[in-house]
């Protein structure tokens, strides 16, 4: 019997996100949660200030969590920190 889709709305792969994210005890502002449908896989991660883009933090060292998560089971295929 096939499960179908695991990760069907962004508001999941949004939820794992945050999972992972404190687990790593990462800042986690929801507001600037940034969810990208990429066909069989979302690509969430954090934006800056609500995307304005703080360059002086992102020169300091200010990376965010970007997390790639497929829909079909919800697996977490890439990890790493954006600048």
């Amino acid at each position: 019997m096939q499960l179908g889709l695991m990760v069907k709305a962004p508001e999941t792969a949004i939820a794992i996100y945050v999972a992972i994210a404190r687990e790593r005890n990462a800042e986690v502002a929801p507001e600037d949660i940034v969810v990208q449908d990429a066909q069989d896989r979302w690509v969430v991660f954090q934006v800056l200030g609500g995307g304005q883009g703080d360059w002086m933090d992102m020169e300091r060292g200010g990376g965010r969590l970007e997390l790639t998560i497929m829909k079909r089971d919800g697996a977490v295929v890439a990890a790493h920190y954006s600048r």
